[in-house]
């Protein structure tokens, strides 16, 4: 309550000074009125009535105002300071949603009026076609109407019927008058071709529709199933007819048995997954389903002093099941936290029946290559070493669904090319040179998975054997007894590749 008079008291005496101030730029002779251009030197500090702080706005700039009695409420505090009477003014109603003008030497300052939302009332009018058929007219007039369930044609009154504003059917009128004249109904005759693609319909459809009516017309058609599209010639009324009635029935609402079914998809998730060691027996992989003999072959990184035992190579189809006791996901990402396995690439993509998806992992190698030099007695005198050509060995899969939505089947073609440096091969000319030797496996297979089992694809299998010598700085060096002073450590690894194939069809709905 105390706080409340406070306030009172506070308005009261802000009040009574804007009074005493009014009057003392009156009544003082030194206190000249500040012209309406010249800056303002005022600050509210404290909220007062908007129609009080407009009238001592207009007595200090010496203007005349006059403000709508809808006008009140309570200004905010607001800084007046360097602003000219018409600024201050913009202030203030921009502050309270006002809006001011000008008429001659007044300020005129009231509320902003609303502008009322004329609603056009729609009318219905019928439109009697005389020359070009009724069904022509129509296409021509479809355009003007947004709603094309507004304009409707009576085919046996030869009449169309249209509902919109006035406006529009100005316009519809305007465009028939345009085109419905003696002269155009020989263009009707004229033979057009015109292509209509189907959402909804099956071809064949489309074909019991059109193949009667074409028969009597003397046109023809022709079916692009690939497209689902038909290709009609034929006179040109009879051609916009037809459209007309495809485009009518071409609906989601169409019976089932005209539709074309959804085409069937399926999400192909890969995964290529390198182990350490022998790691991938901890899979469940079911290898006894297929298995191809590949080639010997070995493994070389090029920039690291490596000698590699030669393995043997094999691709090897596998299966895992999907069940609800064996989360091969939650699995991997264990193997993945404990350092026993790596994902190199993980692509996924969808195919649809009969499509095929195409799934790439390359790695490029760079090699130095050695020119050897040498003098008229056939000895080496140098060598120069430049960047050889880079070769880019690949591991590309070729995957092909044929889906079977009934049994939740998939049978799947693939064909996976793997490729790899078996081994570097001497320079006639140089022996200590050699060049990489690229080598390539492939196979064609089909199989028969179930929706959410997952393909193996493995048998690459790499054994490497690195070298690293250390050795003490200078005496590591000398001839002959550096040999005290260096030691040689040498690593051997296993590695195995498996490609990962998840397959899962697609719901359509």
């Amino acid at each position: 309550m105390e706080q409340l008079q406070l306030i009172m008291k506070r308005k009261v005496f802000l009040l009574f000074f804007i009074f005493l101030f009014s009057l003392s730029l009156n009544n003082l002779s030194f206190c000249e009125e500040i012209p309406a251009q010249e800056p303002l030197e005022l600050e509210i500090t404290e909220s007062m009535p908007v129609e009080l702080l407009l009238h001592s706005l207009a007595r200090t700039f010496n203007q005349n105002i006059t403000i709508s009695p809808e006008v009140k409420g309570d200004c905010p505090v607001l800084s007046l300071k360097n602003l000219s009477f018409e600024e201050a003014l913009n202030l203030i109603c921009e502050t309270m949603q006002l809006q001011w003008k000008k008429i001659k030497d007044a300020y005129i300052v009231s509320k902003p009026s609303i502008a009322p939302i004329v609603i056009i009332p729609e009318q219905t009018k019928l439109f009697v076609i005389k020359y070009i058929s009724p069904e022509a007219a129509l296409l021509l007039v479809q355009s003007l109407v947004k709603d094309k369930e507004k304009i409707t044609l009576i085919p046996e009154l030869k009449t169309i019927k249209a509902t919109s504003t006035p406006d529009i059917l100005k316009q519809i009128e305007e465009t028939l008058k345009e085109a419905d004249y003696p002269e155009a109904k020989e263009t009707e005759e004229e033979i057009i071709t015109e292509s209509i693609t189907t959402k909804y319909l099956t071809l064949s459809a489309v074909a019991e529709l059109v193949a009667p009516l074409l028969k009597e017309a003397k046109g023809n058609y022709s079916l692009s199933p690939k497209t689902k599209t038909i290709t009609i010639t034929a006179p040109r009324k009879i051609v916009a007819k037809l459209s007309r009635e495809i485009k009518e029935k071409d609906k989601e609402t169409a019976p089932e048995r005209a539709k074309v079914p959804a085409i069937p998809q399926v999400m192909i998730e890969s995964k290529l997954v390198e182990f350490i060691g022998g790691n991938s027996r901890y899979f469940n992989i079911d290898w006894s389903y297929f298995k191809i003999k590949g080639e010997r072959f070995t493994a070389y990184t090029p920039g690291e002093q490596t000698s590699t035992e030669v393995t043997t190579g094999s691709l090897a189809l596998g299966f895992i099941k999907a069940t609800e006791n064996y989360l091969f996901d939650s699995l991997l990402e264990t193997y993945i936290t404990e350092e026993k396995a790596e994902i190199l690439t993980a692509p996924k993509a969808a195919a649809m029946d009969g499509e095929t998806a195409l799934f790439n992992y390359s790695k490029t190698y760079k090699w130095w290559e050695a020119t050897p030099y040498f003098d008229s007695e056939g000895k080496l005198t140098h060598t120069t070493y430049s960047l050889g050509e880079p070769v880019e060995v690949k591991i590309s899969l070729e995957v092909t669904p044929q889906i079977d939505t009934e049994e939740k089947e998939v049978v799947v073609t693939l064909h996976p090319i793997v490729e790899d440096i078996i081994d570097w091969v001497e320079q006639p000319d140089y022996p200590d040179v050699k060049v990489p030797n690229v080598s390539k496996e492939e196979l064609t297979t089909k199989l028969r998975i179930k929706d959410g089992d997952t393909i193996a694809i493995g048998g690459l299998m790499k054994k490497k054997e690195e070298s690293r010598i250390t050795k003490i700085p200078i005496l590591g060096s000398i001839p002959l007894l550096g040999y005290l002073f260096r030691k040689t450590d040498i690593s051997k690894s296993k590695t195995e590749l498996i490609i990962f194939l998840t397959v899962r069809i697609i719901s359509p709905e």
